[in-house]
């Protein structure tokens, strides 16, 4: 089921990378971030921005992935993902 999956995933992380775009403008308020390659902008903004970029694209990939195997699930009834195992801690 996971393979069939695959293209529905490829969607999501294109979702998932425009709706970091859009988080990201919000949170910087439409102006352009610091660039670490740029000799004129301060070092500790520029790379406090690009860390605050990839936790909310880690955070924003995580969640659409996340709806969309919710979502898989509820309309062919299983979940395209990993399962953990239950009864490794049982002995």
């Amino acid at each position: 089921m996971g393979l069939l999956f695959k293209p529905v995933g490829i969607v999501l992380g294109i979702l998932a990378g425009w709706l970091t775009g859009v988080l990201v403008n919000r949170l910087t308020g439409g102006d352009e971030a610091p660039d670490p390659k740029v000799r004129e902008d301060p070092g500790l903004q520029a790379v406090g921005s690009v860390a605050v970029q990839a936790a909310v694209a880690a955070g924003t990939n995580a969640a659409v992935n996340r709806y969309g195997m919710h979502v898989w699930e509820h309309l062919f009834g299983a979940w395209p993902g990993k399962h953990r195992d239950t009864d490794a801690g049982a002995a």
